[in-house]
C-alpha cells in the first residue's frame, strides 16, 4: 500500500506536527523560523494524519510525562490506585478546529521578526483539553526553538489555562494576566486526568521556575515572572479547594520540597539582576522573587483542616492522601520558606548584590 501524497507545505505541517508531539521541537526550528504559503484548507489525507498523530502521540507524551507511575488519585471521596490507565477507564481526548489553527499557524508564519502568533480557531467553544495540551506542547517546542516569546504573545495561547499551570512564567513575561484564569476545565473529567497524569511534570516545571529567577537579569522580566505565578496560584488553589480535589495541587507542595531541600538563599534569587533601578523597580521585582513563596500561604490552612478530620469522616481518606504529600514539605521547611520569601521583600538580599 503506496503512503498517502501530500504537498510539500502539508508535508513541514506533518513535520512540526511530530515535533511538537514528540517533544522535539529544536527538530524543526529552520521551519519554525520561516514563512510558507499554504492553501486554504488540507487535503483529506493531511487532515485525517494530523488528528491520527494528536491522538496517539500526545496520549503516549502524556503517559511519558507521569502516567505511567503508580500512584493514587480521589474520586468523591474514594482513593484510586494503579497507573492512570488503571485508575481511569476512558482517557479519550478530543482535538478541535484550535489545535489545527495553531498547527497550521505554526507552519504559514514565520516566528522570526513577529511580534506574536495570529490563529483562532472557527469554532466558538473554548478549546478542548487535548487541544490545551497541544498548545502547552507547542510552547515546549517553541522555546526549544528560541522562539516562545511569539507563541506564548498568541491570545488563543493566553486563553488555555493549562498553559498558565506549564507555562506561567513565559506567559507571565509576555504580557499581563487575565483578571482571572478559570481553571473548571481541569478539575473534573478528562482535565483532572491530564492534571493527575502531570503532576510530577508541574512540580518540577515550577521549582525550575524558581531556580532560573537566579539567571534573570532584566527586573521588568522578575516582575512578570511573579505576576504569571501569582495569578496562576491564587486562581488554581481556591478553585481545586472548591472542587475537593486538593490531591491535584500537589505538584505545589512538591516544588516547594525541592526549594527547600536546594537551600537556595535570598542573594541566589537576585544575583543577576540589573543594578540602579528605581524604587518602583525595584519593589515589583522582589515581589515577583517571593511570588512562588507567597502563593504557598493558603495550604498550611488545607493542612490543619485535613489534620482534623477523623477516621469515620467521609473526606477522611482523600485528606490523608494530601497530608501524606505535604510531608515532603512540612511546616517547618514551610516556615523556613516563609522567612525567605520576607526576606527578598525587604530588599536586603538585593542591596547586599547591589553594594
Amino acid at each position: 500500500m503506496s503512503s498517502p501524497r501530500v504537498s510539500a507545505s502539508e508535508f513541514d505541517l506533518l513535520s512540526i506536527v511530530r515535533a511538537v508531539v514528540g517533544g522535539d521541537g529544536s527538530s524543526v526550528a529552520w521551519l519554525l523560523h520561516r514563512d510558507r504559503n499554504m492553501q486554504p484548507a488540507l487535503c483529506p489525507q493531511t487532515h485525517d494524519l494530523v488528528q491520527e498523530m494528536l491522538a496517539k502521540g500526545v496520549m503516549l507524551k502524556l503517559c511519558q510525562l507521569g502516567g505511567w507511575r503508580n500512584t493514587r488519585s480521589i474520586r468523591g471521596n474514594e482513593v484510586l490506585r494503579g497507573r492512570l490507565w488503571e485508575r481511569h477507564e476512558s482517557l479519550a481526548l478530543t482535538y478541535t478546529d484550535f489545535s489545527l489553527q495553531l498547527l497550521v499557524a505554526l507552519t504559514r508564519e514565520s516566528l522570526e521578526g513577529t511580534d506574536a502568533l495570529v490563529f483562532r480557531s472557527p469554532s466558538k467553544q473554548a478549546p478542548s483539553i487535548g487541544d490545551q495540551l497541544v498548545a502547552c506542547l507547542a510552547l515546549d517546542a517553541a522555546r526549544e526553538s528560541s522562539c516562545a516569546e511569539v507563541v506564548a504573545r498568541a491570545k488563543p495561547i493566553r486563553s488555555a489555562p493549562l498553559c498558565w499551570l506549564m507555562h506561567a512564567d513565559l506567559l507571565g513575561q509576555m504580557g499581563k494576566p487575565p483578571a482571572k484564569i478559570d481553571f473548571k476545565s481541569l478539575l473534573d473529567g478528562p482535565g483532572a486526568v491530564v492534571l493527575e497524569a502531570l503532576s510530577d511534570e508541574l512540580a518540577r516545571r515550577w521549582f525550575a521556575m524558581e531556580q532560573g529567577k537566579s539567571e534573570v537579569r532584566n527586573m521588568a522580566d522578575m516582575e512578570g515572572i511573579g505576576l504569571g505565578q501569582s495569578r496562576t496560584l491564587e486562581c488554581f488553589l481556591p478553585a481545586v479547594q472548591q472542587a475537593g480535589r486538593e490531591d491535584l495541587a500537589l505538584f505545589v507542595v512538591q516544588a516547594a520540597a525541592k526549594l527547600h531541600k536546594a537551600r537556595l538563599s535570598a542573594q541566589d534569587f537576585t544575583s543577576s539582576l540589573q543594578k540602579h533601578k528605581s524604587m518602583r523597580e525595584r519593589s515589583a521585582a522582589m515581589v515577583g522573587a517571593a511570588a512562588f513563596l507567597d502563593g504557598l500561604t493558603p495550604l498550611l490552612g488545607w493542612v490543619q483542616s485535613k489534620s482534623s478530620l477523623r477516621f469515620f469522616d467521609d473526606e477522611y481518606e482523600a485528606g490523608q492522601v494530601f497530608l501524606e504529600g505535604w510531608s515532603s514539605l512540612g511546616t517547618l521547611a514551610y516556615e523556613e520558606l516563609q522567612s525567605l520569601a520576607g526576606e527578598l521583600r525587604s530588599f536586603s538580599a538585593l542591596e547586599e548584590n547591589q553594594s
